[in-house]
């Protein structure tokens, strides 16, 4: 049986990747950059995501 402190507490970051760093720039923040943005994170396609506004 778990303890509580087990029940409480959850893993949140995934492991680090072993693989090559993945590095995302995404140019333009409005509606189309912010539906890639959170595609990219909800897919995990990038260890690392930049955002600019032109």
């Amino acid at each position: 049986m778990a303890s509580l402190k087990e029940k409480l507490i959850a893993l949140v970051a995934e492991e680090e990747a072993t693989g090559p760093n993945n590095k995302i720039i995404v140019v333009g923040i409005g509606h189309v950059g912010m539906a890639c943005d959170i595609s990219i994170l909800a897919k995990s396609l990038a260890d690392e995501l930049a955002l600019v506004d032109a």
